[in-house]
C-alpha cells in the first residue's frame, strides 16, 4: 500500500474474532455488511465505495507473493489504460504444509467503470473483460485447509446451500421469462 496510491475498503460480513479491530489498523474504510449468502453482493458493496482506477480483490484467507514488483510496476505503467482486467495466479492449497495446490488465473484486478460487478452468490467473480493483460504475482489462498474434518464438512455444506440457493434463484427467473 506505501507503494501506490489506493485505498483499503474492508466488508465485514459478521466476523466474529478480532478482524474488524485488525482492519482499522490499516483503513478506516471498515463497512459491516449484512450477510445475505451471497458473496457477490458483499464484494458489490466495496466497489460502491471505492474511488479509484483500478479494483483489486482479496480474502482474509489469502495472501500476495512477497514480490509484487510485476503487480506495482502494471499499477504504475501509464499504458495499463488500455486494459479492462487483468489476470493473476491464485494458487488454491490444498492443505496445512501448502505442499499440495492447484493454480488457477482469475481476473483479480479490474478497472473500475460501470461493467465492474461480481457475479455469483458463491465462488463469485467478475467477468473477464477484454482487453485483459496477464502477470504472473500470485495470491496464495489457504481457504480449503483444514484442521480437522469437522470445518472441512462445516465448509462443504455452507458451500452446498449457497450452491443450491443459487441454482433455484436462476430456475426461478428462467421460469418467469
Amino acid at each position: 500500500m506505501n507503494a501506490i496510491p489506493c485505498e483499503l475498503i474492508v466488508a465485514d460480513t459478521g466476523s466474529t474474532d478480532s478482524t474488524v479491530e485488525i482492519a482499522r489498523k490499516y483503513t478506516d474504510n471498515v463497512y459491516h455488511f449484512e450477510w445475505i449468502n451471497d458473496f457477490a453482493e458483499a464484494r458489490n458493496s466495496t466497489i460502491k465505495k471505492a474511488s479509484g482506477q483500478w479494483y483489486m480483490y482479496i480474502d482474509a484467507d489469502e495472501y500476495l507473493d512477497n514480490d509484487c514488483s510485476e503487480l506495482l510496476n502494471f499499477l504504475k505503467n501509464k499504458d495499463n489504460q488500455k486494459y479492462r482486467s487483468v489476470n493473476i495466479i491464485v494458487r488454491n492449497y490444498q492443505n496445512l504444509k501448502l505442499d499440495n495446490y492447484a493454480d488457477s488465473s482469475l481476473a483479480r484486478l479490474q478497472k473500475l467503470d460501470e461493467t465492474c460487478f461480481f457475479e455469483g452468490a458463491i465462488h463469485e467473480t467478475i467477468p473477464i473483460r477484454n482487453p485483459f493483460y496477464n502477470i504472473s504475482t500470485i495470491f496464495h489462498h489457504t481457504g480449503y485447509c483444514f484442521e480437522s474434518n469437522h470445518q472441512k464438512e462445516k465448509k462443504r455444506i455452507r458451500n452446498l446451500n449457497l450452491m443450491r440457493m443459487e441454482y433455484e434463484k436462476k430456475s426461478q427467473k428462467s421460469k418467469a421469462t
